[in-house]
C-alpha cells in the first residue's frame, strides 16, 4: 500500500514523517559553511577509496601506486582498513557510529552536515578530530561547487569524495573500490549484513 501524497510505501511515508517531526530543522536543513580544507593540498595526487570488493582484488596495483605516487588518500566509510587514509568521509549516521572510532585512528574525519554534532560528541570526538563535509542533500539539484560546498549529494560518499579531492586542490584524482554495486551478492569487501542497501533506507538513515 502506498501513500497517496508521496507515492512511496506507506510504512516508509510514516517513518519519514516521524523523522521530520522529531529531528529539528538545523539537522534536516543545516547551515552550510565553506570547508577549511579548500586548496589544502594543491597540486597533490589523490586516491579515493570506495569499499567495493575490487579494493582487495587489485591490492598489488594499489600498493604499487601508493609507493610510487604518495597520494593524499580519501576513504569512504570503512574503506580505510586495507591501506590507511588521510581523510575518512561519512554521510551515513549508522556507518559513522559503527566505524567512526576506528576511522579516527587512521586519519581525520570528514562528516556530512546531516549527522548531528551531538552524535559526533557521543563518540568523544573533539573538533581537532573532524571537519564538516558540506554538501546539499539533494538528487534534484544540478551538480556544482560553490565556495567549496557541493551543490548536490553526488549519489554517494565515493563520488562526493572525488569532488572533495578537487576542492582540496588535487593535481589528479585516481579511484579504487568504487564498484557501483554491480555485484548483487556482495556490495563491500567486508560483511555488512544488517545495513540494507536501498535508496529509501539510505535516505532515512542520513537523518
Amino acid at each position: 500500500m502506498t501513500d497517496e501524497v508521496s507515492g512511496i510505501p506507506r510504512r516508509w511515508a510514516i517513518r519519514i514523517r516521524l523523522r521530520d517531526f522529531f529531528y529539528p530543522k538545523k539537522v534536516r536543513h543545516p547551515v552550510l559553511a565553506p570547508p577549511a580544507y579548500s586548496n589544502a593540498h594543491t597540486g597533490r595526487p589523490f586516491l579515493v577509496l570506495g569499499s567495493g570488493p575490487s579494493l582487495l582484488d587489485y591490492s598489488d596495483e594499489i600498493r604499487h601506486f601508493l609507493a610510487d605516487r604518495h597520494p593524499v588518500i580519501l576513504a569512504g566509510n570503512n574503506a580505510f582498513l586495507p591501506y590507511g587514509a588521510d581523510y575518512i568521509g561519512f554521510v551515513n549516521r549508522k556507518r559513522f557510529l559503527r566505524y567512526g572510532l576506528d576511522a579516527s585512528h587512521a586519519g581525520r574525519l570528514l562528516i556530512g552536515p546531516h549527522i548531528p554534532s551531538w552524535v559526533i560528541r557521543s563518540l568523544g570526538f573533539g573538533h581537532a578530530a573532524w571537519q564538516r563535509l558540506p554538501f546539499m542533500d539533494s538528487r534534484e539539484t544540478p551538480f556544482g561547487v560553490l565556495d567549496g560546498i557541493v551543490q548536490c549529494d553526488c549519489g554517494g560518499i565515493g563520488v562526493l569524495l572525488m569532488v572533495t579531492a578537487g576542492i582540496m586542490g588535487a593535481g589528479g584524482v585516481w579511484i579504487a573500490g568504487l564498484d557501483g554495486y554491480t555485484n548483487l551478492q556482495r556490495h563491500h569487501f567486508y560483511e555488512e549484513p544488517d545495513l540494507v542497501h536501498s535508496t529509501m533506507k539510505q535516505h532515512v538513515a542520513r537523518a
